[in-house]
């Protein structure tokens, strides 16, 4: 069939190939042919479409062919299922509609070549080829929508020329073997498998790998000129992905193996965003202007090498986190930490030099989960809006990091405060806390603080070496101090204490609160033991003997130490009575009545069993 005038079929049935092998049923279309029909073909509706080569002449206005197909069936589409549709538009400025109407599947056994600049309004669905065999051709896809694509089915489009997605989109697997442009509001979308693109990408609102679908991409490219990289479950490989421009960021939630250099935006998004790039390295922060943002979603960073100098910037949320799994990242003091609410998790030496802010409507969390370092350097600058928990095996302030603001530094494990810091802000102590440096229980320090609040579950470390100034650790609080818990006494070197030495470990402005309620954990040297004297404004050591029957030891004997002896070393109980304070037997030689001895131990124990459930609730 020739079509040399516009023409149009209004029937029920159009059969335009007969049946027979492409090659055979050849039509050429130099005017446009509109077919309204009830359905295309007779043999088998439900499984037969158009087996045959159609050649669409389109040469513009000046020479006068403007050759078109335009198919409308009531069940909106209808299959070419072999053969060819060749598109030829001479006039390369301008963009020739050669399909239009219902959905077209284009089968697997089935090929459009677009010779110049072609355009198909209806919507493909393409198992077959699309080849755009010109560097100067194009062939547009401006059928569908954004919510209801064009489908790459396992298809392939290629060519020297490029594919153009226009106010549409294309969605699915296959492979595009040609440079591919959308038009700023178009979408491109892996799903369903792989689809892989090996030419440019460009001008698009979104590239979306959906929860089945992987993007692999061959050539680097950036967003600033692709568009949003979306991720909604899937996955994104193959070549170096640029996110350069803050409004076009990766975000979303699902997996990046391919290598990333973010001078943008890196955004997780409703769940977890894992950023691997399998066994290269990711440039976090770009030129310095990186960002990272957990606001909506977790992020997990992994690096094949250590990342020295982060220098961008940090953003998480209440109920999230950013983990950096497995390499070191260390913050510089141009980096910005912003945690308002969330958790920034780390398992390997980490390193901060950076502005830390907390803020938000809850407490932030920073963790590290190894036994590394977690360092707030001598450069970092804490601003708390909100309290900072800092859990990590061995974490350390050092004595030039600078704090403020009206909430409060936590301690969940183990903390050090480098000597020299000034601490101006609230200090509160769930755990273990020592003075000096980094290396536990192997130094000095005098610190700081505006306050002090240790708990039942705390342990302040105080280190000796020797009775001079900076021979031992000391602790001046500026306000109250609250304390509970337990004070370890720890011996350095090869001093050795004699009776009736004497420290200040601890001066407060306002005073103690709770200190009787301070366990002692100290050694026993030469018998020879601490005592804790508890002052106004002070916590004073003094050396003194030490009593078989203070089996803490902790300088006093008390219901616990008749506890103990009770279980294990019965023999040692009227000892025990001799030496506790306030016994009836202290002072004088004689022995109760049996009666009056069973009661008075059993009303002490009482006591003691009381005293110890009051201080655990």
């Amino acid at each position: 069939m020739r079509v040399d005038a516009e023409t149009t079929l209004n029937v029920a049935i159009v059969d335009l190939d007969n049946g027979v092998s492409p090659g055979v049923n050849s039509h050429v279309l130099n005017a446009p042919l509109v077919v309204n029909a009830d359905a295309i073909d007779t043999l088998n509706p439900v499984v037969d479409g158009f087996d045959g080569d159609i050649e669409i002449n389109n040469n513009g206005p000046i020479i006068g062919d403007l050759g078109a197909l335009t198919v409308n069936v009531p069940s909106g589409s209808w299959r070419f299922d072999s053969g060819t549709i060749t598109a030829n538009n001479s006039s390369r400025t301008l963009t020739a509609t050669v399909l239009d109407g219902s959905d077209i599947s284009v089968g697997a056994s089935a090929e459009i070549v677009s010779n110049g600049n072609t355009e198909s309004a209806a919507r493909l669905d393409i198992q077959g080829t699309i080849t755009v065999p010109d560097s100067d051709d194009s062939f547009t896809l401006s059928g569908g929508s954004p919510a209801t694509p064009n489908q790459l089915q396992g298809g392939m489009i290629m060519g020297d020329g490029e594919l153009v997605v226009s106010n549409s989109a294309l969605s699915g697997n296959g492979t595009i073997d040609a440079d591919i442009d959308g038009s700023f509001s178009s979408r491109l979308v892996a799903d369903n498998g792989t689809l892989e693109v090996n030419g440019s990408i460009d001008d698009f609102l979104e590239i979306e790998a959906t929860n089945d679908g992987v993007l692999d991409v061959a050539l680097n490219w950036a967003t600033g000129d692709a568009g949003d990289v979306v991720l909604t479950g899937g996955e994104v490989t193959g070549a170096t992905i640029h996110s350069n421009f803050l409004l076009n960021p990766i975000r979303g939630h699902g997996l990046v193996t391919a290598r990333v250099v973010n001078d943008g935006s890196i955004r997780a998004e409703g769940g977890t965003l894992v950023l691997d790039p399998s066994g290269t390295a990711n440039d976090w922060d770009g030129a310095g202007n990186g960002r990272l943002h957990a606001t909506s979603g977790d992020m997990i960073l992994r690096n094949f090498l250590t990342f020295a100098s982060f220098e961008g910037r940090i953003v998480v949320a209440a109920g999230h986190e950013v983990f950096v799994d497995g390499f070191r990242l260390s913050h510089s003091n141009d980096a910005l930490l912003e945690l308002n609410g969330g958790t920034y998790r780390t398992n390997d030496l980490t390193s901060l030099d950076a502005s830390i802010t907390t803020g938000g409507s809850g407490p932030s969390t920073i963790q590290n989960d190894s036994s590394s370092l977690l360092v707030f350097g001598n450069n970092s600058t804490i601003t708390l809006n909100q309290n900072l928990h800092i859990d990590a095996f061995n974490a350390v302030i050092r004595s030039g990091a600078t704090t403020s603001g009206v909430s409060a530094v936590v301690n969940d494990r183990h903390l050090t405060l480098s000597d020299g810091l000034g601490l101006p802000v609230a200090l509160a102590n769930n755990s273990l806390l020592d003075v000096g440096s980094e290396d536990v229980d192997s130094s000095l320090g005098t610190v700081d603080l505006d306050s002090l609040t240790q708990t039942a579950m705390g342990d302040l470390t105080i280190d000796i070496l020797g009775l001079g100034s900076g021979q031992f650790d000391l602790l001046m609080v500026n306000n109250n101090a609250v304390l509970d818990g337990t004070l370890s006494v720890n011996l350095l070197g090869s001093f050795t204490p004699v009776l009736g030495n004497q420290w200040t470990i601890l001066t407060t402005s306002l005073g103690l609160i709770d200190a009787d309620d301070l366990m002692l954990d100290a050694p026993v040297v030469n018998d020879l033991t601490f005592d804790l004297i508890v002052n106004a404004q002070s916590l004073v050591l003094e050396v003194i003997e030490a009593l078989d029957t203070d089996t803490e030891p902790d300088g006093d004997v008390d219901g616990t130490d008749f506890l103990f002896l009770q279980r294990n070393n019965p023999a040692l109980i009227p000892q025990w009575e001799l030496d506790y304070p306030g016994s009836p037997l202290t002072g004088s030689q004689a022995v109760p009545e049996p009666v009056a001895s069973i009661l008075y131990l059993s009303a002490l124990l009482l006591f003691s069993c009381f005293r110890q459930t009051a201080r655990a609730q």
